[in-house]
């Protein structure tokens, strides 16, 4: 069963996952951990059921509810997903968007982005041909 609301237009299983993935893993890239469960503010013991939080609502995040057709399902996948080692690619564009204050989101929705929006004018004041003339 697929989550009727789609997030932001991107796959779960590729980008928004890794930006999950990169925030769950840094604990243990940092070596704080040994394993993602180990770390006291992760949410991975919450994605997993080993904890319970008012503040989570797994029905509320569009990502995690489109991991399967049922909780188990979810479960299983999130664990697999999370267990993963994120591309070294993905991980400087991520470093690289957080450094510079940026958003890392994937290209296909840069696009859809870039096609809503006016285009970009030239740097400078216009021409007075340019203002006249339309």
């Amino acid at each position: 069963m697929k989550c009727p609301v789609p997030f932001w237009g991107l796959s779960p299983s590729t980008h928004a996952l890794t930006v999950m993935q990169y925030i769950e893993q840094n604990p243990l890239r940092a070596k704080m951990v040994k394993h993602i469960s180990e770390y006291t503010w992760s949410s991975y013991k919450l994605n997993t059921r080993r904890k319970e939080s008012v503040l989570i609502d797994r029905v509320d995040n569009k990502v995690f509810y489109e991991l399967g057709g049922d909780l188990k399902e979810r479960i299983y996948n999130y664990k697999k997903m999370m267990a993963q080692k994120i591309a070294a690619k993905q991980l400087d564009q991520i470093r690289y968007t957080t450094r510079k204050g940026g958003h890392y989101i994937s290209e296909k929705f840069k696009d859809q982005i870039a096609g809503l929006l006016p285009k970009k004018r030239g740097r400078g004041r216009p021409r007075s041909r340019e203002l006249c003339c339309k």
